[in-house]
């Protein structure tokens, strides 16, 4: 069996078309919970495409890994279903996280560099990914390694809260904010 150390990666692969949800992209997340130092977004892409080949590259990686110690059942896995998320955009969907320590590479449709404050939460991506096994953690697991990312089509942009009146009193009142 592998070393603690040892991380076995598949081949890349590119998603569907994918909303783009909680994008890290331009700066690292922070948030320890979620890989701190990573970049990383959501992407909710439809069940309907053909994940067999991504399947079948995480299946061989954790065969390799794990030597048959451990199955799919033992093992966090790196896509969700999204119709137990209680969220309508992620109904009929599944859902990936994929990170990297490294800011990835970001393209327009046509294939040239932009940006990565190109990609925000609604806009739709294609992303670029590689499964790898991470021995450690409760459970251990399979995770997605980000390489580049695609823009593919602006859609509304996801936020929880309406913010623009957030100042509109302290404005009206006619504060000094130099005072604050």
């Amino acid at each position: 069996m592998p070393r603690k150390a040892d991380y076995v990666f598949g081949n890349k692969f590119i998603l569907p078309k994918g909303r783009v949800v909680h994008p890290y992209l331009v700066e690292p997340n922070n948030d320890p919970t979620y890989g701190k130092g990573k970049f990383m977004l959501r992407v909710v892409c439809a069940k309907d495409f053909d994940y067999s080949k991504l399947d079948a590259d995480i299946d061989r990686i954790i065969e390799t890994h794990w030597e048959g110690a451990k199955t799919r059942k033992d093992l966090k896995l790196p896509y969700n279903d999204g119709d137990g998320k209680g969220k309508e955009m992620y109904a009929g969907s599944y859902y990936f996280n994929p990170k990297s320590g490294q800011a990835p590479d970001v393209y327009d449709r046509k294939g040239n560099r932009i940006s990565a404050d190109e990609i925000y939460a609604g806009c739709w991506a294609r992303v670029c990914v590689t499964p790898y096994t991470y021995p450690t953690g409760s459970p251990p697991g399979v995770a997605l390694r980000i390489s580049s990312i695609m823009f593919w089509a602006d859609d509304e942009p996801l936020s929880s809260a309406d913010t623009t009146q957030d100042f509109a009193s302290v404005l009206e009142d006619g504060e000094d904010l130099e005072d604050y």
